[in-house]
């Protein structure tokens, strides 16, 4: 039985409808034997593109139909356009799809619009219908379809709970009631891209890669929002600030501006010369780690090989026990060996450089405000309070109270 039953029909259409409202996009679902059941239309599709959705459906139920039902299907076609797809399942049975589509990852310029015209072979109206066509639509980047398609398998898996709306009024002297505590403020997109701007700038310093990578990987930035006719544009301009920021980092990490200034041209020239959103994306995730690698090299360039890998063990490690003997284990070496190589070396024992290193980190959390002292201490490796006011205090000469409250970003 491929046809889709009444019901089940309903609440697709339901769903459908929802995500048409909000994304403005084209959406589609087809049952298990590639037949239409609804379709959602914000563009049509130009005449020379219409023969081929049916080989398109018929290649997303494929790939789809004998995957789990949290798999998506993103795909590209020879003209640039892209959709997404998502398989119907119902107690593990295949029912069906959703397609959401087209849309575009990259700006429709000149030369792609040119060269899709030249492979359809359409000559006066229709040339230009396909050019009016491809600056109408959607321009989006792969965190966003990414998020999409995350949402696209649960809506479609799950029957669609209506909402029930409360409606209510807010009267004038409401407004001059009790302020909201900062603790209840909801923070905006730019606390949100500053905080996650400090957290970027923190783990360079560190020259922690992965963490950097992490940290910039859940940002999510709206460039079609900031600038709608140019979402490339925006992106770059981020991409600007960012190389300018990691340079920064690097450089107050210690590396040498001599060092530093040659990478960032040769990565601005980069940003300038991109052409779409994912490789912008592709070329920021390569610069964070040369900026990473760079200060790692820098910073640990005055070791042996022993000291150096003792150094990174503990860096990534940080909030987990640490101890000589684990980190000797870690490595592999000797404890005793560890022990006298890295005071020479470092000039101080291991166990002073776990805690340079930890309550650098719980310098950066209160100077964040995410979270009381206990909260801080265990995020940083140490299990008792008492002892890490102890050791703040001994590092810094104040409280972890007192540096919160003179060194709290605004």
């Amino acid at each position: 039985m491929d046809r889709l039953n009444e019901e089940l029909l309903d609440t697709l259409t339901k769903t459908s409808m929802l995500l048409h409202n909000l994304l403005d996009l084209n959406i589609e679902v087809v049952d298990a034997g590639n037949r239409p059941v609804l379709a959602l239309v914000n563009q049509e599709l130009p005449e020379p593109f219409v023969a081929g959705r049916e080989a398109l459906r018929l290649h997303i139920r494929d790939v789809l139909r004998d995957m789990p039902p949290h798999t998506y299907h993103h795909l590209a076609t020879g003209d640039h356009l892209e959709y997404l797809g998502a398989g119907i399942f119902r107690a593990g049975r295949y029912l069906g799809t959703v397609i959401v589509g087209p849309f575009l990852t990259r700006t429709p310029d000149d030369l792609l619009v040119a060269g899709v015209l030249d492979a359809t072979g359409h000559m006066g109206p229709g040339r230009r219908k396909i050019r009016d066509f491809y600056r109408t639509l959607t321009i989006i980047d792969s965190r966003y379809y990414m998020n999409l398609g995350t949402l696209l398998v649960n809506l479609y898996n799950t029957d669609l709970a209506d909402g029930q709306i409360l409606s209510g009024h807010l009267s004038p002297n409401l407004a001059d009631g009790p302020e909201l505590s900062p603790a209840e403020e909801v923070p905006s997109q730019i606390d949100v891209r500053y905080r996650t701007e400090k957290k970027l700038m923190h783990a360079i310093e560190m020259g922690l890669k992965e963490e950097a990578l992490k940290v910039w990987g859940n940002f999510q930035f709206n460039g079609a929002y900031r600038v709608p006719q140019n979402p490339l544009r925006a992106y770059k301009n981020l991409t600007f600030v960012i190389n300018t920021q990691c340079r920064l980092a690097a450089e107050h990490s210690g590396v040498p501006p001599t060092d530093l200034h040659g990478i960032s041209e040769r990565f601005a020239i980069l940003i300038e010369k991109t052409k779409t959103i994912s490789d912008l994306h592709a070329l920021s995730l390569d610069m964070i780690s040369e900026y990473c690698d760079l200060v790692k090299g820098h910073a640990l360039g005055g070791y042996s090989k022993l000291v150096r890998k003792a150094i990174h063990h503990i860096r990534l490690h940080y909030a987990e026990p640490l101890t000589l003997p684990l980190v000797a284990k870690a490595i592999p070496v000797h404890p005793a060996h560890l022990s006298t190589r890295f005071k020479e070396e470092t000039g101080m024992n291991l166990t002073e450089y776990i805690s340079r290193v930890r309550i650098g980190e719980a310098k950066f959390l209160l100077e964040q405000g995410t979270g009381s002292v206990t909260d801080i201490a265990l995020a940083v490796g140490f299990g008792n309070t008492n002892y890490f006011s102890v050791v703040f205090k001994k590092l810094t000469s104040m409280t972890p109270t007192e540096y919160g409250r003179t060194h709290l970003t605004p």
